[in-house]
């Protein structure tokens, strides 16, 4: 098959100063407990957004069991991270912040208090930071099932030019919202964009729709949030969408005068999981991973792994598989 797919969020990349402490609370407060793996291999791909070298790191991908994008952990250990010397201010160029859904926000609120997370109530999300000042927004959803937390649903994005950034995202399947649940005001304009042309295949249902809300500041005065800094640094460092047919999005992009700027070998191995990846940037540079996922590690001792590479690209996992990566549940 030679089809272009994209599955949803896979991940949204967090640079983190103390990557223990940053899993610890991640596990606890936001119930991300399945972790899928841990790479301490130096990370060599990513030189042309780390001053040029190859940079020594710990990186962490966890998973909330109720679905959605996972948190991939990122923490230089052969330098010291340098922290951005100004709070991100709203529509600055890069990820502002993520989200989350919840289905009792309530319960989510009294959970958050019990971990001293202060928290600030906006059009009905919750909202609030991690350790490391970075911004989460959790919106209210009704479902049949019961969860404090899922993992990512979607991000929002400071850009510079409303119309190349929406023509840019619908070419990865999402369209403008006509009547969009956040409003723009004198400072900022905005677009909410959804999820609403993604392959129903592979690991789908378990990333599910997402939405991507693009804020542009009316004065003009945004600044690139890594600027002067390196990839990998604290905040988020970009987002990721899991794919089939790497290569054909590869030219797809190309052809569209968007060319990949990192592009890993077809056999890549990070930690126990395998894969094939590869980074573009958007319109305002923002970092957008694409990964074409091969396997992903079960239980490392016993070999139990889920290869992709003989599944059908168009027909969902079974259940069983899904469940199995609840077998990689860690406990802080």
């Amino acid at each position: 098959m030679n089809e272009r797919l994209l599955y949803g969020i896979q991940q949204v990349g967090i640079g983190v100063t103390n990557i223990l402490e940053a899993e610890k609370w991640y596990v606890r407060v936001l119930a991300a407990n399945i972790k899928i793996l841990e790479d301490r291999n130096p990370a060599s791909h990513m030189a042309p957004y780390m001053g040029g070298d190859t940079r020594a790191k710990i990186a962490v991908i966890l998973l909330n069991e109720h679905g959605g994008g996972g948190f991939e952990l990122w923490q230089h250990t052969g330098r010291k991270p340098l922290i951005k010397k100004t709070p991100i201010v709203e529509g600055d160029l890069g990820i502002n912040y993520i989200i989350l859904h919840s289905s009792d926000i309530n319960r989510t609120r009294q959970h958050l208090a019990k971990y001293q997370v202060p928290v600030t109530s906006h059009s009905g999300e919750l909202r609030f930071k991690d350790p490391f000042g970075n911004q989460i927004h959790v919106k209210s959803i009704d479902s049949q099932h019961n969860f404090l937390f899922s993992g990512v649903k979607g991000c929002a994005l400071g850009v510079r030019d409303l119309q190349a950034s929406v023509e840019f995202y619908q070419k990865l399947g999402y369209q403008a919202v006509e009547d969009p649940s956040i409003s723009s005001n004198q400072n900022h304009e905005m677009v909410q964009l959804v999820s609403s042309n993604h392959s129903k295949g592979r690991m789908d249902s378990f990333f599910g729709d997402s939405e991507l809300i693009l804020i542009k500041r009316n004065n003009g005065s945004a600044e690139k949030i890594y600027k002067d800094r390196y990839w990998g640094d604290p905040g988020f460092i970009h987002l990721c969408f899991d794919v089939y047919n790497l290569p054909d999005w590869v030219s797809f992009f190309n052809e569209e005068n968007s060319p990949f700027t990192v592009l890993s070998n077809v056999d890549f191995k990070m930690g126990d999981a395998q894969g094939h990846w590869g980074y573009l940037e958007d319109p305002d540079g923002t970092l957008i991973e694409m990964v074409e996922t091969h396997k992903i590690p079960i239980i490392k001792k016993m070999g139990l792994s889920i290869d992709l590479t003989n599944k059908s690209p168009q027909k969902p996992l079974p259940k069983l598989f899904i469940k199995a990566l609840r077998l990689k549940k860690v406990h802080h």
